[in-house]
């Protein structure tokens, strides 16, 4: 008798001790998927972007297009297109003017 209630209790403890471990990574995995989407997020960009002196931001921008080959690509392709060019051009100028307002409007 007294070996099925050790049974038992060490079984609810690794219950018990599952269900802490799960909570914790939920918990840490909600911390990172926030701190994720505020890394991701453009305008973070360009704030950390306006803070950086040229040479650093250059480097920067190297070391981000050597750790996201695809994302160079795509842009890469963008730009070497000859049709839709002026159209691109004047989208991505666009997008750079609203950002730099809304970044200088949140600084105000």
């Amino acid at each position: 008798m007294r070996a099925k209630q050790s049974a038992r209790l060490t079984r609810q403890t690794h219950l018990e001790l599952l269900r802490m471990r799960v909570a914790v990574e939920r918990q840490s995995l909600a911390v990172h998927t926030q701190q994720l989407r505020v890394q991701l997020n453009p305008q973070h960009w360009f704030e950390n972007a306006s803070a950086l002196k040229g040479g650093q931001l250059l480097a920067k921008g190297v070391a981000l297009a050597v750790q996201h080959p695809y994302l160079t690509s795509a842009i890469t392709s963008l730009l070497v297109k000859k049709r839709w060019r002026a159209l691109k051009w004047t989208g991505i100028a666009i997008a750079l003017w609203q950002t730099i307002d809304m970044t200088k409007q949140d600084r105000s």
